[in-house]
């Protein structure tokens, strides 16, 4: 008889256990798919935080093209003046001698 009365307390217990592994079971469940929807969230998030960086980044580059443009472009007309001026230069001293 206590190897019965034993054996059922055995069973017992391991069904106690069994219930309390199913409920942890069941909340790390629950917890898991929270932290995946917290990913994801995350993910969106971030995706769109780098496509409002790469449009920001793109409008800059364009000011930034611009800017070099616009230096070329004084960068030319300085030399043509600078050329100008020196054959200018050149011929009235020509001239002079």
């Amino acid at each position: 008889m206590d190897r019965v009365a034993g054996g059922c307390w055995a069973c017992d217990e391991l069904r106690g256990r069994l219930r309390r592994s199913d409920a942890d079971n069941e909340r790390l469940t629950t917890d898991n798919l929270e932290l995946r929807r917290e990913l994801r969230d995350a993910e969106l998030v971030m995706h769109e935080l780098q496509d409002q960086f790469n449009v920001e980044e793109a409008v800059e580059l364009r000011q930034l093209q611009r800017e070099l443009d616009n230096t070329a472009r004084d960068c030319r007309l300085l030399h043509f003046k600078v050329y100008s001026n020196c054959t200018v230069s050149v011929h009235v001293a020509c001239n002079v001698m």
